[in-house]
């Protein structure tokens, strides 16, 4: 079965509509959430514990 390119967006979004499951949403999040912390490095833990923001946009011009 061939796939074109917007096709199975749609299809995700349709099935968001149809079949709403918030268990599984929300245990999914945790997961998310879990995965991105651990696929921080240190040297960006560091920064951002020091309160650091973008480069480009230094925290004495917010």
């Amino acid at each position: 079965m061939e796939i074109k390119s917007g096709q199975l967006a749609t299809q995700y979004q349709h099935n968001l509509k149809t079949e709403p499951k918030p268990e599984q949403d929300s245990s999914a999040h945790s997961v998310v959430s879990s995965s991105d912390t651990l696929s921080i490095s240190p040297e960006a833990q560091v920064l951002f514990s020091e309160g650091g923001g973008h480069p480009d946009r230094p925290k004495k011009e917010n």
